[in-house]
């Protein structure tokens, strides 16, 4: 009976330091878990906040840019006008030398008596005159200053696609840098524990060297103590006395 009692004993002390062991894994995990929920957490609220930042900065460097642009058309209008005023008188006086060799077909028509060489001459004229009325228009609608219109300001969804994309591009970078961080914080730990391992090594290797040569020395001294007296008696029967 007394064994069986201690047999018992034995197993219920070993079922409740069974049941505490597991109690403490229980609450180690439970807190890990807090931990971790708690981290991601905060490293959610601080995407959030780089992505305002990143938005906002993206919105600021869209809207400079267009305002760039603005900027850039109302100085180079004057320069283009000036290109298009050239061209248009360009093509005005293509267009009245048309006009003039159609007028000068049409004298000689009137002026001459042959029949069908005078329809040939007529028609040529008619499509000079056609041609240099479509070149005054092109020119005065299409190629002059008239052409040159106000600034169209960007559509707002290709402005916003575009601060979308560039916002993207920034916490992009954000991400990549931070990694490289967390790399570069991981590798001075590593290199750290490297020179303390090292060292720890190297002073190891040098207290047993350190016991080694205490230890020949005491050995040295032991034996240079250990050498036995001279007997004086056999070295005056060797001396003769």
């Amino acid at each position: 009976m007394k064994e069986a009692h201690q047999h018992m004993r034995e197993k219920r002390l070993a079922h409740d330091g069974f049941q505490e062991l597991q109690e403490v894994y229980a609450r180690r995990i439970a807190k890990e878990k807090e931990e971790a929920v708690r981290n991601a957490k905060e490293l959610a609220d601080v995407i959030a906040s780089v992505r305002v930042y990143c938005e906002k900065k993206a919105t600021a460097e869209v809207e400079d840019r267009e305002a760039l642009s603005r900027k850039t058309y109302r100085k180079n209008v004057p320069k283009k006008k000036r290109r298009a005023r050239r061209r248009r008188d360009r093509l005005m006086r293509y267009a009245v030398i048309l006009a003039a060799i159609g007028i000068l077909e049409q004298i000689i028509v009137y002026s001459s008596k042959t029949g069908g060489a005078s329809d040939g001459l007529l028609a040529m004229a008619l499509l000079f005159y056609f041609v240099s009325i479509c070149l005054v228009l092109y020119a005065h609608y299409y190629v002059g200053p008239r052409s040159i219109g106000p600034w169209r300001p960007t559509d707002p969804t290709v402005l916003h696609d575009n601060v979308h994309l560039r916002a993207s591009d920034l916490l992009a970078k954000w991400e990549n840098d931070q990694k490289q961080k967390r790399e570069e914080m991981k590798q001075q730990k590593r290199d750290k524990r490297l020179e303390r391992r090292l060292a720890h090594e190297a002073e190891i290797k040098a207290d047993a060297e350190k016991r080694k040569a205490d230890k020949i020395r005491a050995d040295n001294a032991r034996r240079r103590f250990a050498k036995p007296p001279c007997d004086t008696s056999d070295q005056g029967q060797r001396l003769g006395l």
